[in-house]
Formats: C-alpha cells, sequence, structure tokens
C-alpha cells in the first residue's frame, strides 16, 4: 500500500473518531425565531436593570482534528430582568461583540485568534457588533440544581434563532437577581465559521472547529 494512502486513510479514521466525540453538555434545542411566549403582560413587569459590568458571557472553542480549545469572554452592553410577584417573566440583554476576548493564549498567537474571531468568517465584529438575546418564555422547574427553563431569541450576525436551556436563577424577590446556564450552540446555525465539520476535506484545513461552541452565562442586576 502506497505510504501517502495509508498516512491519508490515518487522517480520514482520526477525523471521524475525534468529531464523533461530543463535547461535554448538549447542544440546545434550536428553532426559528418566535414571538414571546409568557401570559404575561411584559408591560406590568418590574425591570430590574442588569449590571452590565457585573456581567459576563464565557466561551469555549473546540478544535476537529487535534484535541484542544480556546476559550474567552465576550461583555454585554445592557440588560433587564422583567419580574412580576416574584418570578421571572420575560427579560433581555445586548452583546458587545466588539468585546470579543481569548484567555488562553498570549502576544501573536492571541492577536491573530482574535483577528480571525473578528473576521467576516466569524463573528464579522465590523458590520456587526452587536448581538441579543430575548426571554420568549420561561418555565420554573426543579431538576439538578436547575430552578428554570428559558427559551428566547438568540440574534447573532444576521441570523436569530430560538433556543432552550436550563438555568440557576435566584434573587428574584429582591433586587439583586443572579441568573447562570451552561450549554452548547451550533455556530453555524448562526452563519459563524467554517463549513461542516463532517466534511473530511474541510476537516483536514487548519485544524477545523467543531460545531459546537460552549456558552456560559453570568448575569447579575
Amino acid at each position: 500500500m502506497n505510504r501517502n494512502y495509508q498516512i491519508f486513510l490515518i487522517a480520514i479514521v482520526a477525523v471521524f473518531t475525534l468529531t464523533s466525540c461530543s463535547v461535554e453538555r448538549e447542544t440546545v434545542q434550536t428553532t426559528d425565531a418566535e414571538e414571546n411566549q409568557t401570559e404575561t403582560n411584559l408591560e406590568s413587569a418590574e425591570s430590574i436593570e442588569l449590571n452590565a459590568d457585573e456581567s459576563l458571557i464565557t466561551w469555549n472553542g473546540y478544535k476537529a482534528i487535534i484535541d484542544t480549545e480556546h476559550e474567552g469572554t465576550i461583555k454585554l452592553s445592557d440588560g433587564e430582568f422583567l419580574v412580576e410577584d416574584g418570578e421571572l417573566v420575560g427579560g433581555n440583554f445586548t452583546i458587545d461583540t466588539t468585546t470579543v476576548d481569548n484567555k488562553d493564549l498570549d502576544g501573536g498567537m492571541k492577536e491573530g485568534l482574535l483577528n480571525h474571531l473578528n473576521s467576516e468568517e466569524m463573528l464579522d465584529t465590523s458590520n456587526f457588533p452587536t448581538g441579543s438575546f430575548e426571554i420568549t418564555k420561561v418555565m420554573p422547574i426543579q431538576e439538578n440544581g436547575f430552578t428554570h427553563q428559558i427559551s428566547g431569541n438568540l440574534t447573532l450576525k444576521d441570523t436569530t434563532k430560538n433556543i432552550t436551556f436550563k438555568s440557576n436563577i435566584s434573587g428574584l424577590d429582591s433586587e439583586e437577581i443572579t441568573a447562570t446556564a451552561d450549554f452548547n450552540i451550533d455556530r453555524q446555525l448562526w452563519n459563524i465559521g467554517h463549513s461542516d465539520e463532517q466534511s473530511v476535506v474541510d476537516s483536514l484545513k487548519d485544524n477545523a472547529l467543531k460545531n459546537e461552541v460552549r456558552i456560559r452565562l453570568d448575569l447579575q442586576s
């Protein structure tokens, strides 16, 4: 067997082995954008302002071929929780995509990654300097430490999709609300990044990214 052909076969096996390994935690249920489904008249709810300085999104991106990842953050510019009778009934926040940062690289490697993340192929921050999330449905739950199931419209670049995830929310009976969540999104649904990771040719290029991106929300009022 030709040595180059052997190397090619090994590369193909590596691609399918590594891309078949799922990133811990499920990718969120995603549908087309939805109208608000809460039964509450949101105009009558109390608006509690989000503390943008204390709130943060942490992200993790994963390589499809080499088992490595990058971690970083994105800041929020504003937002609010909508509360009525001690219950969360709505809310929203604005994502300042121009603040995308990396935490695990330094120097030229960090600069190169940030240039790529800001590029048209990725977040395209020059054309889309903000994103947003708006709650469309809230369901109280008691499941594995989670207190609420949240659905909402997530807008990144020129695309809006409705996502559903579980969250732990406390302080709804006060002015000091904390909300946390940890989930994956499929970046391709928002037209972010390279073509599908399951393509052998594309996966062999530049250690192509996995579709899943981990998102951790830490929101404070």
